[in-house]
């Protein structure tokens, strides 16, 4: 037995108004088919003083026909209510697929952007001081992608791993901006700090441009590790949940 079969069970069961109400008819029914010893006492006194009698030849009839019409009155509500839950989960179920297929477009479109091997390639690449400016765009236009509400998960959890890796990823668009400049060799090509690089520059670097160059290099590898670490747990939940 499932465990919807099991909750169902538990529902048929459990005690609610109508199945007090079927009781009630259903012990009426038989109070009428078996009439007590006390029933019968009171009947036999009062139909010999009397000649009344309060047990009718009919009330076995009545009392079956009571039995009956309150067990149909109780399985039809069950049916109805069942019927009703059956309607609820179909209701939840077609919306969790539609919701589905809406997340993996979403998915789906922002890989066409920037998938996992282009990331590890732009890390490795950012790793090492530098980047081309076509993987600068792609930075750029993910951001710009999830940017938009419609291109937001549905799915809590899927839109919490993401927007943990969006925000690292803005941050390393930030610290591009703010700390990679053209080479001198290739406008295509961005570079960190050249000037206080000892291997980009000939005119030599200060004690303290070397020393805020080393700061910067120290910030920038624990952004990629931001960045590496969020994206996989993101890419992780993508696999669990739109199984892709």
């Amino acid at each position: 037995m499932t465990k919807e079969q099991v909750i169902k069970v538990i529902l048929l069961l459990r005690p609610k108004y109508y199945n007090r109400f079927t009781w009630l008819v259903v012990l009426a029914g038989i109070s009428l088919v078996t009439p007590s010893i006390f029933e019968n006492i009171l009947n036999e006194f009062l139909k010999t003083k009397f000649h009344f009698n309060i047990i009718s030849e009919q009330d076995g009839l009545y009392g079956i026909t009571l039995i009956i019409g309150g067990l149909i009155y109780n399985g039809w509500v069950h049916y109805l209510e069942l019927k009703r839950e059956n309607v609820g989960e179909n209701t939840k179920i077609e919306e969790n697929i539609k919701n589905t297929i809406h997340d993996s477009k979403i998915f789906e479109t922002s890989d066409n952007i920037l998938n996992e091997e282009e990331l590890n390639t732009i890390l490795n690449q950012i790793y090492n001081h530098e980047i081309n400016l076509d993987n600068i765009k792609k930075i750029w236009a993910y951001n710009n992608y999830y940017k938009l509400n419609s291109n937001k998960f549905l799915n809590k959890e899927l839109s919490a791993k993401n927007e943990a890796f969006s925000e690292n990823l803005k941050e390393l668009s930030t610290f591009l901006a703010t700390k990679f400049f053209p080479a001198k060799h290739s406008e295509a090509i961005f570079e960190m700090l050249p000037e206080q690089n000892w291997d980009k520059t000939t005119l030599g670097v200060t004690e303290e441009g070397e020393k805020r160059y080393t700061k910067f290099t120290h910030d920038l590898n624990e952004l990629l590790k931001r960045v590496d670490q969020t994206y996989r747990e993101y890419r992780e939940t993508i696999k669990t949940i739109l199984k892709v």
